[in-house]
């Protein structure tokens, strides 16, 4: 037996350090071997970490205010490799501590591990049982695994390490939700100053396989603000998320990973409670106030209607029924590609609307045709939505005579 002082017992709110006799530690029959860590506290020890994934030092100690050294028992588990410190460096009060990745087979039965390409999720384990025989060919579901966290105290959202990478969120009240996104969920969560009060639940959405990019996270934030607002349970009090561009097989994933987190909200009773688990996973066919009513192909519309050359023969059709109340009207055409100085929206409208069908491709190939009336808020917003770029305004449009114009044939073209 060796006579030793733990150098722990300096922690916050211990003023002398308490001599222990003890053995070198160590694990038998998974329970640890140490004076400074009893059952009980090796027990707790692990259950404030597991509580957000990650506690701190400090955490940890005034979770323990009767125990003479807990910075001592918490290094005892790190050196049986039960914890990690993250970052290792100085230890002080502010030291992540979490439970140490279990290590794999040493007689390598479960065969060679691998991670999820391109991300840091959970190891895939193959073995020979599971290859694939010749000319078969194994296809990814989707590279994406929706991991949702609920809470009340934004702070400990920034003390998980899962958190700590792209995500969307949703600040929610009994009446109101702020949906929001970043880089660092967590942080976000903890130290942003969002227009919102008596906020009583917290949920991120991260990606469990490391796959979702920043950029991706602005296109699964504007999917969540239009689910949210279609279901009318609680005011959404930010405006339209602008998204990003993004091509139509990336939306349509990230659509789905949505689609799985709405669904565990619904679960838990959060959010997205009413009306059927089909309408949660299906999600709105587009924003809200998006979709003119139907029209018969026969009637022409209300306001007056203008038209809008554009590209090698494409044309464009509108109503216009106020300055700020616009309809594209059906079978107008619209530029396949977008160029960069288009503003995001108009980027993203592109796959969100061939997704939901109210785009698609002309026979011809040279462009998307717009399948149902269309309302845009302003003359120049529809003119670079159907563009794909800046620069034509309100002049670019000309007004048709329903009655004659252009065309004998106007009437008709505008109606179909």
């Amino acid at each position: 037996m060796a006579n030793s002082s733990s150098t722990g017992a300096g922690a916050l709110g211990k003023s002398y350090p308490h001599p222990f006799q003890t053995e070198a530690p160590s694990l038998i029959d998974g329970m640890v071997q140490h004076a400074l860590v009893s059952p009980s506290i090796q027990v707790q020890i692990l259950s404030i970490v597991d509580e957000t994934g990650s506690a701190t030092i400090g955490d940890i100690t005034d979770e323990l205010p009767d125990h003479p050294d807990p910075v001592g028992a918490v290094m005892v588990m790190v050196g049986l490799k039960i914890l990690v410190l993250d970052p290792c460096g100085v230890l002080d009060a502010h030291t992540l501590v979490r439970r140490a990745d279990p290590e794999p087979d040493p007689d390598g039965a479960a065969g060679p591990v691998s991670k999820v390409p391109g991300g840091s999720g959970s190891p895939i384990v193959s073995s020979a049982a599971s290859a694939i025989p010749v000319g078969m060919e194994h296809i990814e579901v989707s590279p994406f695994r929706a991991s949702l966290v609920v809470g009340s105290e934004r702070r400990a959202f920034a003390r998980m390490e899962k958190l700590r990478r792209p995500g969307i969120y949703g600040l929610v009240s009994a009446s109101a939700i702020y949906i929001g996104m970043g880089g660092d969920t967590g942080l976000r969560i903890a130290s942003g100053q969002q227009p919102i009060e008596n906020i009583d639940t917290i949920f991120a959405i991260t990606d469990a396989n490391g796959n979702l990019s920043t950029d991706d996270a602005r296109v699964a934030e504007r999917i969540l603000w239009s689910r949210a607002k279609a279901s009318r349970e609680r005011v959404v009090i930010n405006g339209v998320p602008d998204g990003i561009a993004v091509d139509p097989q990336r939306y349509s994933e990230i659509d789905a990973f949505v689609a799985q987190a709405c669904l565990a909200l619904r679960h838990a009773g959060i959010l997205f409670t009413q009306g059927s688990a089909r309408s949660v996973l299906a999600g709105p066919r587009t924003e809200p106030g998006r979709v003119a009513p139907l029209r018969p192909l026969n009637n022409i519309p209300d306001g007056e209607i203008l038209e809008l050359c554009f590209g090698d023969g494409l044309v464009a059709l509108a109503a216009r029924h106020a300055e700020d109340r616009w309809t594209l009207l059906q079978g107008s055409d619209v530029r396949p590609e977008a160029v960069a100085s288009a503003n995001a929206s108009t980027r993203y409208l592109r796959a969100s609307w061939l997704h939901s069908g109210l785009l698609a491709a002309s026979p011809d190939g040279r462009s998307f045709v717009v399948k149902r009336d269309l309302v845009f808020a302003s003359g120049s917003a529809v003119s670079q939505f159907c563009c794909g770029a800046k620069g034509r305004g309100l002049a670019s449009w000309k007004p048709i005579d329903p009655d004659g114009g252009y065309d004998p044939n106007t009437a008709a073209l505008i109606a179909g």
